[in-house]
């Protein structure tokens, strides 16, 4: 009998936080097929995740790689700061923990500034503008 390699792509997986775990915490480990997290915020589930993909609204894509990311900062104040080897990345918006879970765990496939200016409320990520400075020349 052959292993079928998509097999766990079709078991129902369990999104309910596991004992010991946040909500947005088990969100980031929970599903097994990318989703969405609000308008703003991408997951990548169980699959492997080689770059962040930072879509602007004027329709301009980066792609950064996670194994350059050194570091990944949360000011509660509404910003998420990234340093990546050779880029700086800033994210303003609101209620970013989930973001901020999501980078740290290396999980978010994209990351979208917001279309307009329509906030879902609730605990939905909102991500008003994503800066990308490089940090050396080229």
């Amino acid at each position: 009998m052959s292993v079928d390699p998509f097999d766990r792509l079709r078991r129902p997986v369990s999104t309910a936080p596991q004992e010991g775990t946040s909500e947005s915490e088990s969100r980031v480990r929970g599903s097994v097929a990318p989703e969405f997290i609000g308008p703003c915020l991408r997951l990548a589930g169980d699959a492997a995740v080689p770059a962040l993909i930072l879509r602007m609204r004027d329709g301009r894509l980066s792609a950064l790689s996670y194994s350059y990311l050194t570091a990944v900062r949360l000011d509660p104040a509404g910003s998420v700061e990234l340093d990546f080897v050779g880029h700086a990345v800033s994210v303003s918006g609101k209620r970013l923990r989930h973001v901020f879970d999501a980078l740290a765990g290396q999980v978010a496939m994209e990351l979208l500034e917001s279309s307009g200016e329509f906030d879902e409320g609730g605990d939905v990520p909102f991500i008003e503008s994503i800066a990308i400075v490089a940090t050396q020349e080229r």
